[in-house]
């Protein structure tokens, strides 16, 4: 269904409310709806709102959750930042840590390495996304990256960036799942995306913190167009650095452009597959839970 140029659209999705009315009674919706969140967007000119019921109401909130054409800013972005951790249980679901990137990244070996690296010492849970089979989740089992109970799959049947993003129902259950039925019950989960583009981000009602994955294949155009992937991850990560040569890529040029879009945001250069920096993006990743863990309720931190 398309609205008109001025006007909101109107219509259900998924325990979500899309409500319409002109923009100027934009204000009134904020009163009337009461939602815990309202998301806004401009595809093609036009305001969406998009009212998040599924929770208690919190009146007045309105958050900015991007667009496609929107490059984004680090500091604006919603993972990795202490209040939204002051408000989770990890009991119900443990520390949640977003994979996200284009096709063929490095995603999923990035998510083996990192198994292979952290399991001897933290209990690890993963959940992956593919559009219509659980490719990924059979090669994370095959691989032995953790046991097969700790994997999970979610498939899409649509859009990667729908189940991270606009209806992260499937994978929230899939998170919650694996937290309250594992023993030990994970400190960490590695939330897998399926691949997507330069605009898909995850929502921090499923991320605690993001890494997005993009690799010199792609040219070392990429960093510079920007998107809330390259822009707001709270880890940006440049892959296969080892073919720069081979594809063309100028990794100087992909690290100054990555620093101008990302401002404080950390960039790594890694070969993730070889290993290299594998070491650097598990700090990131384990410096972040433990922080998170001193918040909100039933981290492991509280428990030692």
């Amino acid at each position: 269904m398309h609205a008109r140029a001025n006007y909101l659209k109107l219509g259900s999705q998924k325990g979500a409310l899309i409500i319409a009315a002109p923009r100027r009674d934009l204000r009134l919706l904020r009163v009337a709806a009461r939602p815990e969140k309202l998301m806004l967007r401009k595809p093609s000119g036009m305001l969406r709102l998009k009212a998040l019921l599924s929770r208690p109401a919190a009146a007045g909130a309105l958050r900015w959750h991007g667009g496609h054409h929107v490059v984004g800013s680090f500091s604006a972005r919603e993972t990795g930042q202490h209040d939204e951790w002051d408000r989770r249980d990890w009991r119900q679901r443990a520390f949640t840590v977003g994979i996200g990137g284009p096709v063929g990244s490095g995603k999923t070996a990035l998510v083996l390495q990192l198994c292979r690296k952290l399991r001897e010492h933290h209990s690890i849970g993963v959940v992956t996304n593919d559009i219509f089979t659980r490719e990924d989740c059979e090669f994370l089992t095959r691989q032995r990256a953790l046991e097969p109970e700790r994997i999970r799959a979610v498939e899409t049947g649509g859009c990667p960036h729908a189940a991270i993003r606009e209806d992260v129902s499937s994978n929230l259950a899939a998170c919650e799942e694996l937290t309250t039925s594992l023993s030990p019950p994970p400190e960490i989960l590695l939330c897998e995306s399926g691949g997507d583009n330069l605009a898909a981000n995850f929502s921090n009602e499923l991320a605690d913190y993001t890494v997005y994955v993009i690799d010199v294949a792609g040219g070392d155009k990429v960093p510079r167009k920007g998107g809330p992937g390259v822009t707001q991850s709270d880890l940006l990560v440049i892959n296969k650095v080892d073919l720069a040569e081979a594809v063309g890529a100028d990794l100087g040029v992909m690290a100054s452009d990555a620093e101008r879009m990302r401002g404080d945001g950390p960039t790594v250069l890694a070969a993730i597959k070889h290993g290299k920096m594998l070491d650097e993006i598990a700090d990131h990743i384990l410096d972040a839970a433990h922080r998170a863990s001193h918040r909100g309720t039933g981290g492991y931190a509280h428990a030692h």
